[in-house]
This record gives C-alpha cells, sequence and structure tokens, in this order.
C-alpha cells in the first residue's frame, strides 16, 4: 500500500466497453463503495445518504466536481452543477476514502475529469446514437408513452503550430422526445422534448520547455418544454432552462523538481422556470367528497416563474515538490484558493396575483366549517 487514499480510474475505452450511460455521472456508478442514484449523483460510504439495506439509493450532496479543474458542484444543491460531452474525457479519477485535504468540503466522492489535448498527430471522431419506442419490447404491466431520443458528438484536435500550440474541440447534440400519458385513460396530455448542445474547446501553448498556458471553455445549454409528471395538467406546466458558460485559464512553471500552477476559472449556471400558461392561478377549494377533478381545483396557469443564476468565481495558486530519498519518495503540496459562489433568483408572477378560493357552489360556508380539518381539499386558513 502506497496510499491511504481510495480511488479508481476510468478511462473511456473501460466505459465504451460496458453497458452504462453516456455521461460522466452514469461513470461514477461503476466504482467500488458507491450507491447508484436515479438523479446521478450517487453516494459513498464517506458522505451522506449511504444505504447497505433495503436496496436504497443513495443521491448524495456532499460530492465534489471537477473538470479539468474547474470546480462544477453546484453551490445551492451540493450536487453536480454541469454537464459535458463524454468523448472529451480522457480519464476520470474518483476518490471515495481518505480524501486529501486539497479538495476542501469533499466529504463524499471526488470526481476528477481530465479531457482530451491537442497534439502533433491529428486525431477526431464522430458517433450516433438513436433509439426509440419501436425499438423497446412493451411493458406488459403498465403503460409507457412513446420516445424518440438521439445523441451524436464530434471532436477534433491537432496542432496548429507543431511543438508549441495545439487545440482540441468537441460539439455534441443531445435530443429527446417523451409522450406523457393520462394515468387513467392512458391518452397523449403532451409531449415534452429535453434539449442540450455541450461545446467544448482547449487550446494548449508550450511556451518554452519549462513553461506551459492552457485556455478551456465549455458550455452545456439545455432546454426542457415541459414536465414529464403525469398529475402536472397541461395549463400548469412549465418550461425550464439550465445550463452555461465556463472558463479557465492555467499557467504551469517548472523548476526542477518544482512545479508552481496559478489559475483563474468562472463556472456560470442558470436555472430558469418559466410558465406555459400566464393567466391568473386560482386554486380552488373543495369538499373532500365531491370527489372534485385536478381540472376543476387548478384554473388558470401556474402562477409563478423564476430565474436563478448559480456562478462561482475562483483563483488559486499551489506548489507541489517531489522530493526523492534514501527513505523513499515524497511529494509536498501547498497552495491558497479564493473562491467566490454568487446566487441570485428573480421571481415573478405572470398573471399579476393569484388566489385561493372556495367553489361557488359553498357560498355561504362559516369559517368553524372551513377550518374543520378532513373535510376540505385544502385549506388556507388553520386554527392555532
Amino acid at each position: 500500500v502506497t496510499s491511504a487514499t481510495v480511488s479508481t480510474t476510468l478511462t473511456l475505452d473501460t466505459v465504451e466497453s460496458l453497458p452504462t450511460g453516456r455521461s460522466f455521472q452514469s461513470y461514477l456508478q461503476l466504482i467500488p463503495g458507491t450507491k447508484p442514484s436515479n438523479g446521478g449523483n450517487p453516494g459513498s460510504r464517506s458522505g451522506v445518504n449511504y444505504s447497505d439495506v433495503n436496496g436504497a439509493i443513495g443521491a448524495s450532496t456532499d460530492n465534489l466536481y471537477y473538470l479539468d479543474g474547474v470546480d462544477v458542484t453546484d453551490p445551492v444543491t451540493g450536487t453536480f452543477g454541469a454537464n459535458f460531452n463524454s468523448e472529451i474525457i480522457q480519464e476520470q479519477q474518483v476518490l471515495v476514502g481518505a480524501v486529501p485535504a486539497e479538495f476542501a468540503g469533499g466529504s463524499g466522492l471526488v470526481s476528477k475529469v481530465v479531457t482530451k489535448s491537442g497534439s502533433n498527430d491529428w486525431h477526431g471522431s464522430v458517433n450516433y446514437y438513436f433509439q426509440n419506442d419501436g425499438l423497446v419490447q412493451n411493458d406488459e404491466h403498465s403503460q409507457s408513452g412513446g420516445f424518440n431520443t438521439y445523441d451524436t458528438a464530434v471532436t477534433l484536435g491537432g496542432p496548429i503550430i507543431k511543438d508549441s500550440l495545439w487545440f482540441f474541440g468537441s460539439y455534441q447534440k443531445k435530443n429527446r422526445k417523451d409522450d406523457v400519458l393520462d394515468t387513467t385513460t392512458g391518452d397523449v396530455i403532451r409531449s415534452v422534448e429535453n434539449d442540450s448542445d455541450f461545446a467544448f474547446g482547449k487550446l494548449t501553448w508550450q511556451i518554452t520547455p519549462d513553461d506551459r498556458l492552457t485556455a478551456t471553455y465549455f458550455s452545456d445549454p439545455t432546454t426542457i418544454s415541459g414536465s414529464n409528471d403525469a398529475t402536472t395538467i397541461n395549463r400548469r406546466d412549465f418550461a425550464r432552462d439550465q445550463g452555461g458558460d465556463n472558463y479557465k485559464i492555467d499557467y504551469s512553471r517548472t523548476f526542477g523538481d518544482l512545479i508552481l500552477n496559478g489559475y483563474y476559472f468562472k463556472h456560470e449556471s442558470e436555472l430558469s422556470d418559466s410558465a406555459v400558461d400566464t393567466s391568473i392561478r386560482d386554486n380552488v377549494t373543495y369538499r373532500t367528497a365531491a370527489n372534485s377533478t385536478i381540472e376543476q381545483r387548478q384554473l388558470g396557469g401556474r402562477g409563478t416563474s423564476f430565474e436563478e443564476n448559480r456562478d462561482r468565481e475562483e483563483y488559486g495558486l499551489n506548489a507541489e515538490y517531489f522530493l526523492d530519498t534514501d527513505f523513499g519518495s515524497h511529494t509536498f503540496k501547498a497552495g491558497y484558493i479564493h473562491t467566490e459562489n454568487t446566487y441570485f433568483q428573480t421571481d415573478s408572477v405572470p398573471g399579476g396575483v393569484t388566489y385561493n378560493s372556495l367553489a361557488p357552489i359553498y357560498s355561504g360556508t362559516t369559517l368553524g366549517t372551513y377550518r374543520s380539518a378532513g373535510l376540505w381539499t385544502a385549506r388556507s386558513i388553520t386554527s392555532t
């Protein structure tokens, strides 16, 4: 044993040979010591929400996610805060135990993705994946709507100036359409489209044999046209926009056994929900015994929209010194990091106001009757 840190390193060749999803979040669930999650944030034994019994999943909120040194962890939820093309991954190292102090706050797992770079040789790839409901066996025990999805990507890397300046770029388009079915009738309520565009670019400049400058950019805008939840009626539906731009510049200098590094990055992330129907929301209360429908109880549009910006800026300096002695090889690390997280939210009421009301047939109901628990589908007044 040469290290107390428990880690696993995955390469693109490894994950492409296994039946797993095409995302860095899916790859995490291949790591020993993690518990799968539906949302792509698996729990590790060192983190929260890990369970060994009853087949429970592990949606962790204390993982850290790095892409080429850019911390893309969502500062609000503690989950992953960016997506990118899996084709750009050179390797993904995942730490699940005895996480080094340099990853402050990472009590769960730490995912470090190193992306591909340009070289003196030209290299690239093109791929296209497609699937729809016609390629899937029907479920005899439950209704399932139709779907259609494709995933296509292109990569290219090579020299701009041989032995000095190289580039690597990638673009991925992901699209999925799903039919949402009424749970009672089986009719199609709506079709929901999820559309993503992942761009990536990297320039590497070997200024001298000891000096290297790297500039990286990637973006992950995603638009979702509506909700896949069948209990959300169409007039209460909402569209979602998420994603943003990320920038990093990195400089390193080698002095024999000493490496000095300085960097700056900015991570931008937006999450916005917009009401599809902007009419005034009115939540109507009925007696429970009336067996009212959701269409009767929910009049008007969603009533609210919001836009969130979850940004992070960071710069840092670090030093790494390698020392070989008769007692073995040693590595000494020191550094300074300054991080600024910004959270900004704007809420709006598209209809101007929202209402909670009693159905007209209950006109004249006394306050005492309205306060009675169990009689109504909803109550805005409670007794204390």
